[in-house]
């Protein structure tokens, strides 16, 4: 079986903790293919895990960046204005 760019990185950054995982290609989820699908059911009852491909979800990659942009300018508001948002509970929000 290939190895997939991310189990490749895996096992670059973490050599000795490689998880042997399915890797499951979110463009063709998108695209509804069956297969795909099919394989994404049986990674989540057979391990719970998986590896997303994203490589070719260029739109997922520039929403992602925007996500970033906001919580850092979120964050970088004074404190202050960052406690208006207090919700009181360590597990809402």
């Amino acid at each position: 079986m290939a190895s997939s760019a991310v189990e490749t990185l895996a096992a670059h950054v973490c050599p000795n903790i490689v998880a042997h995982l399915p890797t499951i290609d979110l463009k063709k989820l998108l695209c509804n293919d069956s297969e795909e699908t099919a394989k994404l059911w049986q990674a989540c009852e057979s391990f719970g895990f998986m590896y997303l491909e994203l490589g070719e979800c260029g739109s997922l990659m520039e929403d992602w960046k925007n996500v970033l942009r906001v919580m850092q300018m979120y964050f970088d508001q004074p404190l202050d204005v960052k406690t208006k948002d207090d919700r009181k509970s360590d597990t809402w929000g």
